[in-house]
């Protein structure tokens, strides 16, 4: 089965949600392909961005034949990463060496990062890639898994492992059983991580301890070192004092620069007894946690961002956030939240210089069928994908400018005189870079997978 055997649709409407719920993304349908949807062509752009193609799957530049999927990354040491579909259920994770002096960027050098069915590091053959980032200098954060599909691990060492790649060497930073300086020993269940540029890695576990039989946390590894790591918040916790109101688990974090992190957070409206790890689901709703890993020993309460009504919480907004978070410089967030019908989604922005204002709505425009998960670039720009429910409208790329959202590029439109027919866009939080470049996933022709970089002007 193929990468997109996993995402074939049956029904558009049902089938956006879904991914959009599942992976933090939007996949994007075929629409209409007029030249001259947007004015962006091989030309510059009066949107002040132009898009070039870079790589396609049959590319000689990689070292191995790979089909494109949507999880690309892009970072500051002008580096774009890329997961690879080998085919026969096998992945790998390509890095490309990118040059951006040219009338164009082009990719100079290909190399594969983690590859499934090879050993690292002493260990046993990975057997999947489960997620990974990246930051600035070019570091990267994995969690790569171990265990064949359907047998369950036999050893501990067939547990999945976190990994950091760092001056182009692969090592495991940690693993089922190891311990951190406050006596919480990780379980073999990892889940999302998020990596800065001075290594400092963020990570969701679970965790056994002397005080929480079965713990589920977002940690803190400086410089991606256990022997310094802490655990930031826990399921168990009540919230601004609340008994009724206790975190049960976290699923996607992110974080910057400054100790700044953002945590998703299920929240149970029960008691703590039942609110930890593996507790009844009834009652659990999403909310988004902002805090701070460098404000004390003890992690301070962390600002309730987003919360749904029915929480009653002190928060910025209310909703249910189901994508994002995204963090970025100056204690910026952006996030997206649904009604609990999930018909209405919109998307907030908020940072030291810029108070929580809602940048699109699926309310106030009937137009607009759904929206991406946001990106934050390292100078803080913010673009996503807007899914439009008119046909006369195709799906577009937007970037938020001073004033309003403006379209940089969309279905339709043409890059080396072919057509664009599909983009898929905010599955990852770095695809944006600290110069406002965009990497972009799109489909031409008959879903030809290639990657687009944007430049801006």
């Amino acid at each position: 089965m193929t990468y997109r055997d996993h995402f074939r649709p049956l029904d558009r409407r049902e089938f956006i949600k879904r991914a959009g719920a599942v992976v933090g993304g939007a996949i994007l349908l075929p629409y209409g392909c007029s030249e001259s949807q947007s004015g962006v062509t091989d030309n510059a752009p009066p949107t002040q961005y132009t898009f070039f193609r870079i790589l396609d799957s049959s590319s000689p530049v990689l070292p191995k034949a790979a089909e494109i999927t949507p999880g690309i990354m892009i970072n500051d040491a002008g580096r774009i990463l890329f997961y690879g579909d080998l085919g026969g259920d096998n992945y790998a994770l390509f890095e490309l060496f990118m040059d951006y002096t040219a009338s164009g960027p082009v990719v100079r050098e290909a190399q594969i990062v983690v590859e499934t069915g090879q050993a690292y590091d002493g260990g046993p053959a990975v057997q999947r890639i489960h997620r990974a980032d990246t930051n600035g200098r070019g570091d990267i954060s994995l969690v790569l898994d171990f265990s064949e599909t359907g047998t369950g691990p036999a050893e501990p060492a067939e547990l999945p492992a976190v990994f950091l790649r760092a001056e182009n060497r692969l090592q495991r930073i940690l693993s089922f059983g190891d311990k951190g300086p406050d006596g919480a020993m990780f379980g073999g269940a990892f889940g999302d991580l998020a990596i800065n540029n001075d290594r400092d890695v963020l990570l969701v576990s679970h965790y056994v301890s002397a005080e929480k039989d079965f713990g589920h946390g977002v940690f803190s590894l400086p410089e991606a070192s256990l022997t310094a790591s802490r655990l930031l918040q826990s399921s168990g916790t009540a919230l601004q004092g609340r008994n009724d109101a206790f975190i049960r688990g976290f699923g996607l974090v992110d974080r910057y620069g400054g100790g700044n992190y953002l945590a998703q957070t299920q929240v149970a409206t029960q008691s703590p007894l039942t609110a930890g790890a593996g507790g009844p689901g009834s009652g659990s709703v999403g909310s988004l946690l902002q805090g701070n890993v460098q404000a004390g020993r003890t992690a301070a309460p962390p600002r309730v961002l987003s919360a749904p009504q029915t929480l009653s919480l002190e928060s910025e907004v209310s909703g249910e956030i189901i994508m994002g978070p995204r963090a970025g410089a100056d204690n910026a967030a952006a996030w997206i939240t649904h009604s609990p019908d999930g018909e209405q989604q919109r998307l907030f922005f908020s940072s030291n210089a810029r108070p929580v204002s809602e940048i699109a709505n699926t309310v106030g425009d009937p137009a607009i069928f759904s929206l991406s998960a946001p990106v934050l670039s390292g100078n803080g720009t913010l673009s996503y994908l807007q899914i439009n429910d008119d046909e006369q409208r195709p799906p577009e790329l937007k970037v938020v400018g001073a004033d309003a959202p403006v379209t940089v590029l969309q279905v339709g439109d043409r890059i080396g005189g072919e057509a664009i027919t599909g983009l898929m866009y905010g599955y990852h939080s770095r695809q944006a870079d600290e110069a406002g470049r965009i990497v972009v996933y799109a489909e031409f022709g008959e879903g030809e997978a290639a990657i687009l970089v944007g430049i801006p002007a």
